[in-house]
This record gives structure tokens, sequence and C-alpha cells, in this order.
């Protein structure tokens, strides 16, 4: 007799987190850049590339999403899904609030928190809480035009 487990496993960074609409973009990846973390433009190409979010002075453009691949990240030159609307499950560093608005990248891991003193990704929420030690992911509702 099969059993199945009656709670849902916790996801993953990068996974999308509903069946609800999304907008992905397409851009190349200058560096290295794990699953459900913030991007920005990269400053020579910042069109067509990004790079791992580590500055204010940079243009936040969304999230990685995940993908099927061995590496289980993105390698320079791959081509990286770019969540820029929608819900997402991202890597959290710090305690993150249910409904919070101030969402902030932890400076150099392109992960997000709600603890102030970081870069502020824009238009963004959590839709559910982590404490950034035993609960590492947290759901991200970004809007970004």
């Amino acid at each position: 007799m099969a059993q199945y487990d009656l709670s849902i496993p916790v996801a993953f960074a990068g996974l999308k987190a509903d069946a609800g609409d999304d907008r992905v973009e397409s851009y190349a990846a200058s560096e290295a850049i794990a699953f459900g973390r913030a991007v920005a433009a990269n400053a020579s190409a910042p069109t067509t590339t990004v790079d791992l979010c580590d500055s204010t002075s940079q243009t936040f453009r969304g999230i990685s999403c995940h993908v099927h691949n061995e590496a289980g990240y993105y390698a320079a030159q791959d081509t990286v899904a770019v969540m820029r609307q929608g819900v997402i499950w991202v890597d959290a560093t710090a305690a993150t609030v249910d409904t919070t608005a101030n969402v902030l990248i932890s400076g150099g891991l392109g992960k997000f928190t709600s603890t102030a003193a970081s870069n502020l990704a824009t238009s963004c929420v959590f839709r559910s809480s982590a404490d950034g030690v035993t609960t590492t992911m947290a759901k991200l509702e970004i809007n970004l035009p």
C-alpha cells in the first residue's frame, strides 16, 4: 500500500511558487549565478547581460529562475531566466516577515532579507516568513515593469 506525506516538501530557490501569471525574460550571465538570487544589469552590457546583484548602484533586473542542468547554477555565458513579475522562492539570509515590503538584497550574495542596510529590491513583497537559520526559503512576489 502506497503511503503519501501529508505535508508539501519545502521548495528550492528559483522555483516558481504558484501557477499564477508571471513574466520571465532572458539575459546572458556574466558570471556564475545561483538560482533564486537577485540579478542586476551588467555595467558594460546592461540590456543583454546580468550580474549577481551586490551593490546599491546597480539596476535590479529580477530574480534568477531554477532550470534543470548538471551544474546546479547558471555558469558564465549561460542564458539566465530572470523573473520580473510573479511569485518565486528565494534564499533568505535573515528573518523575513510575510507581507513585508522592505525587501533587501544582502550584499555580495544576491540573497534576500528584510533587515535594513542592504540593497533595496523595489517592487517586491515577501509572501511567506523565514528566520534565515532553520527556514531559509521565502516566497517573494516581484512586480517590475
